[in-house]
């Protein structure tokens, strides 16, 4: 067997499942990157709907498509489509020597992305103009990222391996489910922690093959589960959910006291309690100091396992199902009893997403947007809800107030008949089954109106004064 060819029985070296964290940081970090890279699908991207025939304008941070306007961002760019194929190769091949060939190949992911990536717009603009004029659910949005990823992420398998190609595109898949859903919590606060124990969990899955059997029962428990999670719209349970997939997980690992705490870890709930920096330190500080060796790899040479009919059919079966975390909340929707604006208030719809509002005593300078659900999902914070729309902030002296640099905004949400002033206890009060996942309330002013506190202060009275309608 090769240098090449070889791979550890057991668990794998802890500094090669930390590789493509390393390359998405690092690349991530380039602004240069980014924008010679958006400069590269963009116009591809334009050209390809004029053929069309529609009229398209390009307009720096945004272009249009006919009627729609659709913004321009890093995601929009395909840096992360890019990162994300990167750091699929990094982990695919983790067990391959990093030779010439091995970073040629990884040059040859660039090419990849940028056609993947250019798919990926071209569906969400053709599905913004034929089903939904405004700007699509995140669900979609990543969907569609991770449908057109998959064929391409295809070229990340190793051409010399010991597991059989069915195992590494069933692996493969899971992969890329499991990077599509924690994408979008990577730019919230203390999410490291759900990062990092993804990843922990991650370097102790492999494909299970026929000499390693597998508990029926367990197997049941793991569909049941999926059903449960869709049906209670309970979506921060979807990434324990993929990492603990039984024809992937160590079953072993996962019932020790390092993978029981990995496992908590990487719910995106975990961050809510408190100290739970603290508490993930030392879980991963534990982790760490426990992790086993890697045993001496073998020079014989052994053929790869085989796949049988019965668990070919059974990875195929599942691998449909990893897809649900991304259609459960179309599959599922059960919520019809939304809040509705009172029917005197003053409101300009947003076509499919919800209202803009104008209350009697509201200034002109200060901005009331109403955002209804999706489906019945929860709403994301702030920051993610707006990164959507072309719009990332940061954080100011007042903890409440994000800005972008030219204007303020704040959050609010209306469930039942509570009104919450932050999206931890949101989490909360949505969370069980069948929740009503409630409206979000953003506010937004420009900075040369109000200082951050003013802004706080009047944003809040607004707010009451909404709530107190509503509930009247």
């Amino acid at each position: 067997m090769s240098s090449g060819e070889e791979q550890a029985e057991g668990n794998h070296p802890l500094w090669k499942g930390l590789l493509p964290l390393v390359i998405l940081s690092t690349l991530s970090s380039l602004d240069t990157v980014v924008d010679i890279y958006g400069a590269i699908c963009r116009p591809i991207a334009l050209f390809i709907i004029s053929l069309t025939g529609l009229i398209v304008s390009d307009q720096g941070t945004s272009f249009t498509v006919a009627h729609l306007n659709i913004p321009w961002t890093r995601d929009c760019a395909g840096m992360n489509t890019l990162l994300v194929l990167l750091a699929i190769y990094a982990w695919m091949n983790r067990n391959t020597e990093q030779n010439s060939r091995y970073w040629l190949k990884m040059l040859c992911v660039i090419p990849l992305a940028i056609i993947s990536n250019v798919l990926r717009v071209l569906t969400l603009v053709g599905y913004r103009y034929l089903f939904f004029p405004e700007v699509e659910s995140p669900q979609m949005h990543y969907f569609w990222g991770l449908f057109w990823l998959i064929p391409f992420a295809l070229f990340t398998i190793p051409a010399s391996t010991e597991p059989s190609k069915k195992s590494l595109c069933f692996e493969l898949l899971h992969i890329s489910a499991v990077v599509g859903l924690i994408a979008p919590l990577l730019n919230l606060s203390n999410h490291w922690i759900t990062a990092v124990g993804v990843l922990f969990l991650l370097l102790n899955s492999k494909f299970k093959s026929d000499d390693e059997p597998y508990d029926a029962k367990i197997l049941i428990i793991w569909i049941t589960a999926a059903l449960t999670i869709s049906w209670s719209g309970i979506e921060s349970l979807w990434l324990p959910w993929l990492l603990v997939c039984p024809l992937t997980i160590n079953s072993k690992w996962l019932f020790s006291y390092s993978g029981f705490g990995c496992l908590a870890t990487s719910s995106p709930l975990f961050v809510l309690i408190p100290y739970a920096s603290i508490c993930a330190g030392a879980i991963f500080f534990f982790t760490i100091m426990n992790w086993p060796k890697v045993k001496t790899p073998e020079t014989t040479t052994q053929s790869p396992p085989k796949i049988s009919k019965l668990r070919s059919l059974l990875s195929s079966s599942l691998a449909l199902l990893l897809f649900l975390p991304f259609v459960a909340s179309i599959l599922f929707n059960s919520v019809s009893d939304n809040l509705q604006p009172p029917p005197t208030m003053n409101k300009k719809i947003i076509q499919g997403m919800g209202y803009q509002l104008q209350l009697n005593n509201q200034s002109p300078k200060l901005g009331l947007l109403w955002y209804d659900p999706q489906g019945s999902n929860r709403h994301h914070a702030l920051e993610v809800c707006l990164q959507y729309r072309g719009i990332y902030l940061e954080s100011t002296e007042v903890s409440s107030v994000k800005t972008d640099g030219e204007r303020w905004f704040t959050e609010f949400f209306i469930v039942k008949n509570k009104l919450v002033s932050n999206h931890n206890d949101y989490i909360w009060q949505t969370l069980g089954f069948r929740k009503n996942p409630g409206i979000h309330i953003i506010l937004v002013a420009n900075k040369k109106d109000y200082s951050a506190t003013n802004f706080e202060e009047e944003a809040q009275a607004i707010v009451n004064q909404l709530y107190k309608a509503i509930n009247s």
